[in-house]
């Protein structure tokens, strides 16, 4: 099977305070044509509950109230703090192509 990451042009953002990662990747089709684009976030476990038991219940609790009650909730944010990293998303966003996307 071929790997999936063969067929995708990606960076990783990372937190400043190590807790996550932003992952941006562009999908490149058979023909060699650029496709859709990828935003996720990912936590590093140990970073982003290294919180105590109550605040994790807390979080928990707050979350499953805002998705009952169908309201916004941030899960978590990327903090960029370092001007490098900052510097390789902007060239990054720049070099994605949208020859491709299905939509306007």
């Amino acid at each position: 099977m071929k790997d999936p990451k063969e067929n995708k042009i990606e960076i990783d953002i990372n937190c400043y305070c190590g807790c996550g990662v932003l992952e941006i990747g562009q999908w490149i089709d058979e023909d060699g044509d650029f496709g859709d684009v990828t935003i996720s976030h990912k936590t590093r476990s140990w970073e982003a509950y290294s919180w105590s038991p109550l605040n994790i219940i807390k979080r928990r609790f707050n979350m499953i109230w805002n998705i009952l009650i169908g309201k916004e909730y941030y899960f978590y944010e990327v903090l960029i703090q370092n001007k490098s990293e900052l510097r390789k998303l902007k060239e990054f966003v720049n070099s994605l192509h949208e020859d491709k996307l299905p939509y306007d």
